[in-house]
């Protein structure tokens, strides 16, 4: 304000009070802004007589205050722009290359709780939504696609967020293609460690990995052997889980592509869980080359170990179809290491044996009819296998020459129009 000026505004005051009809506060106050509005701070913005600071404005300010030497305006500072949230981050990233250390540290804590704030936020907006709206989440459209959009599928998803969001950021991008991918995946598993124990992944962790598997169509047999391992157990977690329904729906589209040793494990957990796609395991298993190849194993142990459990795959999700494939191993007399205790005898179930079952089965027949007695029942493999071993081989070979008879007939019976 230029000398005078003020004396100027006090006569001006006295001068017009009565012309203008205003009280002396009110016309004071007008007075005041028009002295703010000649460089005096006060009132002036309240009345529009300067521009108020835009959010940009106000955010590079605080920027430059994280350098103060008042803490309280450090800290204040600081506050103010964890509170604007994602808005400041573009500020926020530049300070990052401040040649103040004291603004590098803070801007560096403030853009990982804003991020970590902003994520919490859209998990929460996320879970409420039933809409296709992925809220910014990685990978939510392609696990939709595989395991459905039920509220256990979004809880699912929001804990895969939780524990492996970044691990999911890298799957979408795969900026540096999926060898990386199926290195971090086995890491991820084999670093599952507490002390000298192996820790078992989580339901989350486990969905993630089927995801990558699925998603990207890989076929390393590293990691789909080490994920079968860790699903294989898993059971007790998983019957009561509440996300127990996408992820099995997960594995009706993972367990179909396993081969080799994995196999074994692979039908063990299809039938744990009612997986019926499982088939095609089985199918594969007693295909003519995969039974030359375990032939081999057979001869050295003895008996056979997994070959049996296709044919109990297919007792429990087969249909007509299968007759044909399980026919020819009623000639099949290789031992299983199932069997029941006859006083001082113990009669072992071989292949056969299973086999005729799962063929009666498959035909709605009745087990007593073709030599079965005393069978138990069993909630994942069908029966107790040891209770379908017979006596000795007169009785198993009347057995099946029963079968024969019935199926010659059944072929002759007139079908139903």
């Amino acid at each position: 304000m230029q000398p005078g000026t003020a004396n100027r505004v006090i006569r001006l005051f006295y001068s017009r009070e009565q012309a203008t009809g205003r009280g002396p506060l009110v016309t004071a106050i007008l007075l005041w802004g028009a002295m703010g509005g000649l460089g005096l701070p006060g009132l002036a913005p309240t009345f529009g007589f300067t521009t108020e600071m835009t959010v940009d404005d106000r955010v590079r300010q605080w920027i430059e205050e994280l350098a103060s030497a008042k803490f309280s305006t450090r800290q204040f500072a600081t506050q103010n722009l964890i509170a604007q949230g994602v808005g400041a981050l573009p500020a926020v990233e530049a300070g990052l290359k401040s040649s103040d250390r004291e603004v590098r540290l803070r801007c560096r804590r403030i853009f990982r709780v804003v991020r970590e704030n902003d994520f919490q936020d859209r998990l929460v907006r996320f879970a409420a939504d039933t809409g296709s709206n992925a809220h910014g989440l990685p990978k939510w459209q392609a696990f939709r696609n595989l395991a459905g959009d039920s509220a256990s599928s979004r809880q699912l998803f929001v804990a895969m967020q939780q524990e492996q969001g970044s691990f999911l950021e890298e799957i979408q991008q795969r900026s540096k293609g999926i060898a990386p991918l199926i290195g971090r995946g086995l890491t991820t598993l084999n670093g599952q460690r507490v002390g000298q124990r192996r820790k078992q992944p989580s339901l989350a962790t486990l969905a993630t990995l089927l995801l990558l598997v699925l998603d990207c169509q890989i076929d390393n047999r590293d990691l789909n052997d080490a994920l079968t391992l860790y699903l294989f157990r898993l059971d007790a977690n998983l019957r009561g889980s509440p996300v127990r329904e996408p992820l099995i729906t997960l594995l009706r589209h993972w367990l179909p592509r396993q081969e080799g040793p994995s196999t074994y494990m692979a039908m063990h957990i299809s039938l744990r869980h009612g997986i019926g796609e499982a088939r095609v395991l089985a199918e594969r298993a007693l295909s003519a080359e995969a039974i030359a190849t375990e032939r081999q194993r057979e001869k050295k142990n003895g008996r056979t170990y997994w070959r049996h459990l296709a044919v109990v795959v297919l007792a429990r999700f087969g249909d007509d179809r299968h007759v044909a494939v399980l026919t020819p191993l009623l000639s099949d007399s290789t031992p299983t290491p199932y069997g029941r205790r006859q006083g001082a005898q113990r009669d072992v179930t071989q292949m056969r044996d299973i086999a005729l079952a799962a063929l009666v089965k498959l035909r709605e027949r009745k087990l007593g009819d073709f030599g079965f007695q005393d069978v138990r029942p069993h909630p994942e493999q069908v029966w107790d296998l040891g209770t379908l071993a017979f006596a000795n081989d007169r009785e198993r070979s009347r057995a099946i020459a029963n079968w024969h008879r019935a199926e010659q007939a059944g072929n002759r019976a007139p079908r139903a129009p």
